[in-house]
């Protein structure tokens, strides 16, 4: 539910006893808020994090900045190659650009 929230899908989920609905966005906030008594995983610890963060964004104190998907795609590209580049080297063999027929060596972009 706390993902869904982050996501900016709150639900409302009617049933009796409840006139204006159950809001799901609750658990966010008894999140943020609660006092853990057990957390094996770290789960919950995680999921306060995350709600640490959306209450500091939808308060102004933090501002997202999306670099957009052309730096997400050259950011994923860059940790392929250097993936690939460990990969191959522990075959004993070098990434060649196939166009020029020269040896990957530096980093490319």
């Amino acid at each position: 539910m706390i993902e869904r929230c982050c996501e900016g899908k709150a639900d409302a989920v009617y049933q009796l006893g409840h006139p204006l609905g159950f809001q799901n966005q609750i658990h966010l906030g008894e999140t943020h808020c609660c006092q853990t008594l057990y957390d094996l995983n770290g789960e919950l610890a995680a999921l306060m994090k995350l709600a640490v963060l959306v209450y500091r964004v939808l308060s102004g104190d933090l501002i997202c900045n999306d670099p957009g998907a052309s730096a997400y795609h050259q950011l994923n590209r860059a940790r392929e190659l250097k993936s690939l580049r460990k990969r191959a080297k522990l075959l004993g063999f070098e990434l060649v650009d196939r166009s020029s027929g020269e040896v990957l060596l530096n980093p490319v972009s």
